[in-house]
């Protein structure tokens, strides 16, 4: 195995729960790994990194994850890795902590306030942010000329922001010097500079009358007729905070697919149409997306010219795209680097558990890396390693592409990690939850989302594909796109459920909801709580034919989980 090489490795317990997940390079050394803790209720409680340093999760009795602290390998608090969360009864927040310093104090918390409509009608926003990263432990680290606190390599410095009446554009300058360590006894700099947008002390948020989010105090939104994010740009009041003018325009296929982005920025030195106005929006990016499928293959610019091509294998499903390609994606070839031949040269992929980038390697140079860490709603809080690198790779938290509107590509939506939530409502409505625009029920720690329209737990790979087999000859199996219409007209003579533990309020939402309102003709069931053996009443008649029992002896005997018992069980909360 060549240096070049990464290879991935996973373990599972005796109930499919997956304990570590690792890779190395071929020389033999760890690039990036996770190991996992569950709880009782097979929730992540902890998560160890190859370093020694770890996550910690807590959870509420609605599995909805309430804490997540990261810490150093001898177990202090990170300060400024810290998160809280608390919800209303449909999921969304009520407030969210973050920041903290060493001892778990002084976290800064951000005020929601939901309507009716589970949209977010107002937030108070704190006037700080932080500022943090990894450095030499021998680096002096200044974040705008102020000594950054240090905890070993980790660096930290909150820096506030007067937004009691406007929002506020930051300019930020990171800058880390080794002293007398460079050429002739020379100082090492390195120096980083960007800017960090930050709300007003209170915003309302704006929704149109299909529910899609038009202002948020950063961007203003444009949706077309089939609620699909058409464009966004810089808003008034983030222009007058100083922020930059910009503007994307997306485009999409039958599919929904989003198929070419453009990019323009203001240029005050471009005529514009209106002689009264300075300046003119120019085109910075043209991009086109080409698909197998859902997976993107092929990014080519405005004229046709080939920028990257992308590699893919199974994802979390164990099939190629059963699970929106979360975890799937093997490698990226850019134009922008190559080979000693002239050739393109790729970079491939590391993931933890969750199909969460965690590693991106250059498989010419092994030693150049790019590593990522993630916040519990998917924010990314640290980049490390090589610059190139990371402003190559468009891919980071649930293999999703992410750009500079900060928001993640799904598919069907645009999900926002700052606030945990999607931008517009559930495109399938209440299948998929009560909340529309909540976020895989507060749970990304554990579950993940299918192309912005289904949860999905990761399991083992192995046993989902033999699942899937066994369903097959026993009439139980349907892609996605049949879901509906199996649903509908399939389900009044053949209904299978395994392994569903319901709770008598669960039966009656289910009675309520399926049966009644819906789907009059399909028999109630009652599965009886009973842990060692499988019994069903069915309320309106019905039988279990041959395919149900080969799935019963399958499900309870080698615990196979066949694909209509997940789908159920993700259905009846």
């Amino acid at each position: 195995m060549g240096d070049g090489d990464l290879t991935g490795t996973r373990t599972y317990d005796t109930l499919d729960r997956l304990q570590s997940i690792g890779y190395v390079r071929g020389g033999g050394q760890t690039v990036t790994s996770h190991a996992y803790t569950y709880d009782a209720a097979h929730r992540r409680t902890r998560a160890d990194r190859e370093d020694g340093s770890f996550w910690q999760y807590g959870y509420n009795d609605r599995n909805e994850v309430t804490a997540a602290a990261k810490h150093l390998p001898g177990g202090a608090l990170l300060a400024g890795w810290q998160q809280a969360f608390q919800y209303d009864n449909l999921g969304n927040r009520q407030w969210a902590d973050e920041g903290g310093d060493s001892t778990g104090g002084n976290l800064r918390r951000t005020v929601y306030s939901a309507n009716a409509l589970n949209q977010y009608a107002s937030l108070d926003t704190p006037g700080a942010f932080d500022v943090l990263g990894k450095a030499h432990t021998e680096a002096a680290v200044t974040v705008n000329g102020e000594a950054a606190t240090r905890q070993g390599e980790y660096w930290r410095r909150e820096v506030t922001a007067d937004n009691a009446g406007q929002p506020v554009f930051e300019t930020v300058t990171v800058e880390a010097t080794r002293a007398g360590v460079g050429v002739n006894g020379q100082d090492v700099v390195t120096r980083r500079a960007g800017g960090v947008f930050v709300n007003p002390a209170f915003l309302e948020p704006v929704h149109d009358a299909d529910g899609n989010l038009v202002s948020d105090g950063r961007w203003l939104y444009a949706w077309d007729g089939e609620n699909r994010l058409l464009a966004m740009e810089t808003g008034p009041a983030a222009l007058q905070a100083g922020a930059p003018r910009e503007r994307y325009d997306f485009a999409y296929d039958s599919q929904w697919r989003r198929v070419r982005q453009i990019v323009r920025r203001w240029d005050a030195n471009l005529p514009g149409a209106d002689p009264n106005t300075l300046g003119n929006w120019a085109v910075a990016k043209e991009e086109r997306y080409l698909y197998d499928a859902w997976n993107l293959v092929a990014i080519v610019d405005g004229a046709g010219a080939w920028i990257q091509s992308l590699v893919w294998g199974t994802d979390l499903s164990g099939t190629p795209q059963g699970a929106g390609g979360v975890g799937g994606l093997l490698a990226v070839f850019d134009s922008g680097i190559q080979a000693q031949d002239g050739a393109p040269r790729a970079w491939v992929y590391a993931y933890d558990g969750n199909g969460n980038v965690s590693a991106v390697v250059d498989a010419g140079t092994p030693s150049d890396s790019a590593l990522y860490d993630y916040d519990a709603f998917g924010r990314t809080i640290l980049e490390d390693g090589n610059v190139a690198l990371r402003e190559m790779n468009r891919f980071r938290f649930s293999t999703k592409f992410t750009d500079g509107t900060g928001l993640l590509y799904y598919g069907f939506r645009y999900y926002s990690t700052k606030t945990g939530r999607w931008l517009n409502r559930d495109p399938i409505e209440e299948d998929g939850g009560w909340n529309l625009y909540g976020f895989i029920d507060n749970v990304p720690t554990v579950d993940i989302d299918v192309l912005g329209r289904e949860r999905f737990r990761p399991g083992n790979a192995l046993r989902r594909g033999v699942a899937v087999v066994v369903s097959v000859p026993t009439g139980d199996w349907w892609p996605d796109f049949a879901e509906p219409p199996y649903a509908k007209d399939q389900c009044s003579f053949l209904i299978t459920v395994t392994g569903i533990n319901m709770t008598d309020d669960a039966q009656r939402q289910f009675a309520r909801t399926v049966h009644k309102n819906n789907y009059p003709e399909i028999p109630v069931v009652a599965p009886v709580r009973n842990y060692s053996a499988f019994r069903i009443k069915l309320k309106k008649g019905g039988h279990v034919g041959v395919g149900d029992l080969t799935q019963i002896v399958m499900n309870e005997l080698t615990g196979l989980a066949d694909r209509p018992a997940t789908f159920m069980a993700r259905k009846i909360r």
